[in-house]
């Protein structure tokens, strides 16, 4: 009722009560932000809240919706939608004089802490006080490192603050994503665990798994299910929402299982690195399958859109590919002088994100076009995973599979390094990524008024190893 009031439209499509009913039932809470533009963002977030498909995460009683929307209208407003805030006199770094556009950084110190208390607040964007100093990651297990950077052609889009998420004693993050409710999920690869952070905390917990060895990739579905590649395990195991006791899922014969998506159905799709292959298992069965793609080469990020398509980061290729649902025909996407790409995610918007891992920088395909935009991230050692606030298991708004959006990642190739990792999940939204030892987060511009609140409810996820 209450989207229907904010938009003048029915939550998902088709008049047919039966259509409605189905869509309830299996897709994401839809974004009335996306909708109606003069809808703040922050009721993407009571939205989602208020039509979880778990019950026991939907609000109490119509008092506790009632409160959350006039919080969400009482939110302070934010620079306008598409306003760019110039980054100052500074000389052009090289890649800008060669041609790509820095899209530059903020210099706000606001604090995770200070963030709202709802979902938006995941996508949510803080600057830290000061850049740590991160030390150099060890040699990497993957051939022969290839450094530089390389030039391209890029749009400029406004400028954003890099956060710095408040995980402590992180060793090697790799897997990042976001969940619907704004809960930040890494993969803490070499202390063998997997933390989580609620929308607005400091505190991390450690979630209920055992025995993991490496993990790598980390997802989470619309019902608060975590999904993770136990690389050293060779196997992927699931954590339900509330549960204590993990499961495994019945994949066979793995070699290195590193990015790890969900879509819709609950189809599970892995990317098996050392065995230069993608793999998908469908909710309930036993029997897996390997799609087609071909020439792989140490195969790391992987997600899946709405529409089915799937989306994999070649490192060893340096390339992205792109897989339509049904087709055995990949497409390479335009990507220019990508080295060792690793993480890779998609927005609700048909956008597809990169980490660039060898070239310290992550970039943006936008829809429909061949010309990349480098987002303004500063400082990446190697990242690798990503996620934006969607690119999740369709479970996020834009009702993508595989990723969300925000958050980061890892990867082990030939050179025998790791590296970090991303996830994200966005719509224009904050992209996290996992750089080293921290866990990274930008907001992208996405800046807007109380009538246009950016929209933090898109989530990209990507996972590696």
């Amino acid at each position: 009722m209450l989207y229907e009031c904010l938009t003048a439209q029915h939550p998902f499509p088709g008049d047919s009560m039966e259509r409605q009913l189905t869509a309830h039932l299996m897709s994401p809470p839809p974004q009335p932000s996306i909708t109606n533009p003069a809808v703040p963002a922050g009721l993407d977030m009571v939205i989602a809240k208020g039509m979880a498909k778990n019950p026991a995460e939907r609000y109490g009683t119509a008092v506790d919706l009632a409160r959350a929307a006039r919080d969400a209208l009482a939110a302070p407003a934010a620079h306008p939608a598409g306003l760019f805030v110039p980054a100052g006199n500074r000389p052009p770094d090289a890649a800008t004089a060669a041609g790509e556009n820095d899209l530059g950084s903020g210099a706000k110190a606001l604090g995770w802490a200070a963030a709202r208390g709802d979902a938006a607040a995941a996508a949510a964007v803080v600057a830290p006080e000061g850049r740590r100093d991160l030390g150099r990651r060890p040699a990497r297990r993957r051939g022969d490192c290839r450094s530089g950077h390389h030039a391209s052609s890029a749009s400029r889009i406004p400028q954003s603050d890099q956060t710095t998420l408040p995980f402590t004693g992180l060793s090697n993050p790799d897997g990042v994503t976001v969940d619907n409710g704004g809960t930040v999920y890494v993969a803490d690869t070499l202390n063998n665990r997997i933390l989580s952070l609620p929308a607005g905390s400091t505190a991390p917990a450690v979630l209920p798994f055992n025995g993991l060895k490496n993990p790598t990739g980390v997802t989470a579905d619309n019902s608060g299910t975590v999904y993770v590649t136990d690389s050293g395990n060779k196997r992927v195991v699931v954590l339900p929402a509330g549960s204590t006791s993990q499961t495994e899922l019945p994949f066979s014969d793995l070699g290195n299982p590193t990015g790890v998506t969900v879509d819709s159905s609950r189809t599970v799709y892995v990317t098996d690195t050392t065995k230069n292959r993608v793999v998908a298992l469908p909710a309930g069965s036993n029997r897996q399958s390997e799609l087609p793609f071909a020439g792989l080469n140490n195969p790391t990020g992987v997600v899946v859109n709405g529409s089915g398509t799937v989306y994999v980061a070649d490192g060893g290729n340096d390339r992205v590919l792109a897989l339509p649902q049904g087709s055995t025909m990949q497409t390479v996407l335009p990507f220019d002088g990508l080295s060792e790409p690793g993480g890779v995610t998609v927005d609700g918007q048909g956008a597809v994100y990169v980490t660039d891992s060898a070239n310290n920088r992550a970039l943006k395909l936008p829809v429909g076009s061949t010309t990349q935009v480098k987002l303004p991230f500063v400082g990446l050692d190697y990242p690798w995973g990503w996620r934006s606030t969607t690119s999740a298991p369709s479970t996020s708004p834009a009702q993508q599979r595989g990723g969300d959006a925000a958050a980061n990642v890892a990867l082990r190739t030939r050179r025998q390094h790791r590296k970090p990792g991303i996830r994200e999940q966005f719509d224009q939204l904050p992209i996290r990524i996992a750089d080293h030892r921290r866990l990274l987060g930008h907001g992208l511009g996405d800046h807007r008024s109380a009538e246009a609140v950016d929209r933090l409810q898109y989530r990209a996820e990507i996972g590696h190893r």
